[in-house]
């Protein structure tokens, strides 16, 4: 291992996000189970990519179109947990879209 760097306060701006963003995607996970990578699948049968994909866009949509809606202030965070989920999906040995 080599050595212990200090971050600069860029890099530890760039690692608070990071660890925020990680506990908004830990906690929406254990407040609703693993519903993004194992839905009940009552109504949609789509694969899991596409299944989170369609959840990104629909918040994309949320965001472009503005909503008067009080509990819309963390649609940003909501979409960047989504993004999180795809990711570590892939990370679990899935394969992306670029494969």
């Amino acid at each position: 291992m080599g050595e212990s760097k200090q971050l600069t306060e860029v890099q530890q701006a760039i690692s608070d996000v990071c660890d925020e963003v990680k506990q908004v995607v830990i906690g929406k996970n254990r407040a609703y189970g693993n519903s993004a990578l194992d839905p009940l699948r009552i109504f949609s049968k789509v694969d899991t990519i596409e299944q989170l994909n369609v959840r990104i866009d629909d918040k994309l949509s949320r965001v472009a179109r503005g909503s008067e809606y009080a509990g819309a202030e963390g649609r940003q965070d909501d979409l960047e947990a989504e993004r999180r989920t795809t990711v570590a999906w892939w990370g679990q040995g899935s394969e992306g879209p670029w494969v």
